[in-house]
């Protein structure tokens, strides 16, 4: 289901520059149409305009399913008893058990003007696959982290959300 939303969201991304090239030409019909008065032909360039603002829409809620599925997802394999994290001993100093009792704790926290920083990677080996986890520091907040996973295309540059803990270091 994920990678099928997630098609959809990259073919609208294909078609958005077009969107807006059609939203440019619509603000020109209805511009030009209401200098020479004439409302059915400004309609038109009103619903041009229109299209682009709906395309942006459907694509922002689009983000916003793909990244909570995609959140509730890992949730459901980390909470699996089944489910190991491969640690390294170089990058945390928590034990993995702890670590992935750190990770059930993903919420969605707004980002405050800050960037992820200081990215370690650990692997996760569950039933339902093996993918990666990448914890990424705060700049703002050193007991803040955000979290990335490669086990879809679109997570890896998105956050799927943030963990507060003083246990992770």
């Amino acid at each position: 289901m994920i990678e099928i939303l997630e098609n959809i969201y990259y073919f609208l991304a294909k078609i958005l520059p077009y969107s807006f090239g059609t939203m440019f030409i619509g603000f020109l019909i209805a511009f030009v149409a209401n200098s020479i008065k004439k409302s059915k032909v400004q309609n038109i360039g009103i619903a041009l305009l229109v299209q682009g603002f709906v395309l942006a829409f459907i694509m922002i809620v689009l983000q916003t399913v793909i990244l909570k599925k995609i959140k509730d997802e890992v949730l459901e394999i980390l909470s699996d008893l089944k489910t190991q994290l491969i640690v390294s001993r170089n990058d945390f100093e928590i034990l993995p058990h702890d670590l992935k009792k750190e990770l059930l704790k993903i919420q969605d926290i707004p980002t405050n003007h800050s960037h992820p920083e200081d990215e370690k990677t650990i692997e996760v080996i569950s039933p339902k696959g093996i993918f990666k986890i990448t914890i990424a520091r705060d700049s703002n907040n050193k007991n803040q982290f955000w979290i990335f996973t490669d086990k879809y295309e679109f997570s890896k540059k998105s956050e799927i959300g943030k963990v507060n803990s003083n246990l992770i270091k």
